[in-house]
């Protein structure tokens, strides 16, 4: 794992948390959401220094803002979405599909089925 990658990784995510015409994201604000010191938020983004606490709590204070973590953490991200899916993302009821599926089916049939019988007459 690269340290100083990831750290820069952060320090780039702070930087565009902010929303339309929010001011932008300090370290201190950071600090103070965190429960870390600016000392400590600082070093991890400028050298990924810190201990496991520091770093996880880093970590999830962007989880928390619906950034992925293993766009943060892995070495080649290209891949890897930068947001992770939010949880009010719909989820597809397969019955109704079902249903719906069935219905079609069954309106394709009675279709077919007046197609034959005006063909046969």
């Amino acid at each position: 794992m690269n340290k100083k990658l990831i750290g820069r990784r952060l320090a780039a995510l702070r930087d565009e948390i902010a929303g339309p015409g929010e001011k932008k994201w300090t370290i201190a604000m950071v600090a103070e959401e965190t429960g870390l010191t600016q000392n400590m938020v600082g070093q991890m983004e400028r050298s990924g220094a810190g201990g496991i606490e520091i770093f996880i709590s880093y970590l999830l204070f962007f989880y928390r803002r619906g950034y992925n973590l293993n766009w943060i953490i892995l070495p080649d991200n290209a891949s890897v979405s930068k947001k992770r899916l939010e949880e009010d993302v719909k989820t597809v009821d397969m019955r109704s599909v079902a249903n719906q599926f069935q219905y079609l089916r069954q309106s394709i049939e009675r279709e077919i089925d007046t197609a034959f019988k005006a063909l046969e007459a």
